[in-house]
């Protein structure tokens, strides 16, 4: 175990644990995305598990819930359907923005001419989030951090409101009021593509 720690942390380090935490030098620790890959080599966390790293911190992810699937399925569908092949839909995939922000939004589209790992945020047309239990996180931290990042349409579909908080870059972050569910959504990016959740049945 020495050697596993010893590839994560520095023995002897800064660091300290603290109320569930880890804190160097009086703050939190910031996390980056090869602390992750280590944490991962170490069998400490699973690959493709439900951690994300966001501004430095690893979050846990909640298990998505039946609406939460039933929308992702069904928007997923209208996703591939509806866009050209020049577009790319990637669907729980990693970006990473930065060495220390790496979301896994629900739904990340940019052009086809672009890989997925060479993704960043001025490169995305739309990121989408469906919340259920995660509104308070999507709108709050991951929303600044889209915007910093230069994400130019972002929008939370919140289940339990039964709107969509639509972020633009160019415009109001977010947009008020949010989309009623029985409204048309049109990405500004993507003005052939219009989605009505309520016809999700959700």
């Amino acid at each position: 175990m020495a050697m596993i720690r010893a590839e994560i942390l520095e023995v002897g380090g800064p660091e300290e644990l603290l109320d569930g935490d880890i804190w160097a030098y009086g703050e939190p620790r910031r996390w980056d995305f090869d602390d992750v890959l280590a944490l991962i080599r170490a069998g400490i966390l699973d690959e493709g598990g439900p951690e994300e790293l966001l501004d430095g911190e690893i979050w846990v992810m909640a298990g998505e819930g039946d609406r939460h699937v039933d929308l992702k399925a069904w928007v997923n569908g209208r996703l591939n359907r509806g866009l050209p092949e020049s577009i790319t839909v990637a669907c729980d995939s990693t970006m990473k923005f930065s060495p220390n922000h790496a979301p896994e939004p629900d739904f990340a589209i940019f052009p086809a001419t672009l890989k997925p790992s060479q993704v960043k945020g001025p490169d995305v047309l739309l990121v989408i989030e469906i919340a259920d239990t995660s509104r308070r996180r999507d709108l709050d931290i991951k929303g600044p951090k889209y915007r910093e990042y230069g994400v130019r349409e972002y929008w939370v579909v919140d289940l339990g409101a039964r709107v969509t908080h639509v972020h633009r870059l160019d415009g109001d972050w977010p947009q008020e009021p949010p989309v009623p569910f029985d409204a048309p959504l049109q990405p500004a990016l993507l003005p052939d593509l219009a989605l009505r959740l309520a016809e999700a049945g959700v």
